[in-house]
């Protein structure tokens, strides 16, 4: 119970929640950020016309290396 008579979570559940989310959030959007980050190294490596855009890059990756491929790099991440 809190100063305002409310429960709280405590400590541990508090840490725990947060934990979660943050991972979770983690999980949704590094396949994002892994398409971004390939995106900007094409673009000082590879000729203008020969650049793929977002969706291209999602496509070439998938075919390529599998879903595996959106989250390689992940476990470093999670544990930031």
């Amino acid at each position: 119970v809190d100063v305002n008579g409310e429960e709280s979570l405590g400590f541990r559940l508090s840490l725990l929640c947060g934990a979660a989310s943050g991972s979770l959030s983690t999980l949704v959007t590094f396949p994002f950020d892994t398409v971004r980050r390939r995106t900007q190294i094409q673009n000082l490596h590879i000729d203008e016309k020969n650049r793929l855009n977002g969706f291209q890059q999602i496509n070439v990756l998938l075919r390529n290396e599998g879903v595996d491929g959106l989250y390689r790099g992940l476990p470093p991440e999670l544990l930031k």
